[in-house]
């Protein structure tokens, strides 16, 4: 019971310390040049210079790395020439001794949990809906012959439902497709309030600056029923 407790208390200090990261980050970025009193929910003119740069609906950054389309403008990558991810996962994460394997430095499992809540303050593209882009294609994953979970019955033709990501729709034809961010690409609280007018008028309360919560002061409801952000 006191470790559980301990848990409970050190999930909890890491939650402030990421409440606090947020109000330190922001207590040394500067309003001069912004374009407007307040710095926009889109990331319109966070980058004084280029005020485009980095704002909700721009195109993800792709340098250094090249593309890796099948056709070089858009086709998947051949499966034929490279491991399936299903089989990659596989080779990464299967544990075949059932020893559990610690972090040497004496992570948990909440890094994982922190670094997707940073990862989803940079980047997201969505493939079912996408207000900026063109809503991407199903392609479905191949499933390895006797996938123990996916495959028990050895018929080598089970696969993984997947819908690649939307993509920027105007790329000229012949040209490769480029991946839409449907997100800020900048540490700004986004994931939190989030990123245009119409989803935080959504999530605020109008009443000294607080957010809308559900029962017990969790996040809003969903049309799914569940308490989420969107």
């Amino acid at each position: 019971m006191s470790e559980f407790v301990n848990t409970r208390a050190r999930f909890g200090d890491s939650l402030r310390s990421t409440a606090v990261l947020f109000v330190f980050v922001s207590s040394f970025v500067s309003l001069d040049g912004v374009v407007g009193d307040f710095y926009s929910y889109n990331g319109y003119g966070n980058n004084i210079v280029h005020p485009t740069w980095g704002m909700a609906g721009s195109e993800l950054l792709r340098e250094p790395v090249r593309v890796a389309y099948a056709d070089g403008v858009s086709a998947p990558p051949d499966e034929e020439k490279r491991p399936g991810a299903r089989e990659v996962s596989l080779a990464f994460m299967q544990r075949d001794n059932g020893v559990r394997t610690l972090n040497p430095r004496g992570g948990t499992d909440f890094l994982t949990y922190v670094g997707q809540f940073f990862d989803h303050e940079f980047d997201l593209n969505e493939h079912s809906w996408f207000e900026y882009g063109q809503a991407g294609e199903d392609s479905p994953i191949r499933v390895p012959a006797c996938d123990q979970w996916f495959d028990p019955e050895c018929s080598g033709n089970a696969t993984l439902p997947f819908t690649r990501t939307g993509f920027n729709g105007s790329v000229p034809a012949g040209k490769p497709r480029q991946q839409l961010n449907g997100i800020t690409a900048v540490l700004d609280g986004g994931v939190v309030y989030g990123n245009s007018d119409l989803w935080a008028e959504k999530l605020r309360k109008y009443n000294q600056g607080r957010l809308l919560t559900s029962h017990e002061e969790q996040l809003p409801w969903n049309s799914a029923g569940c308490a989420a952000r969107l």
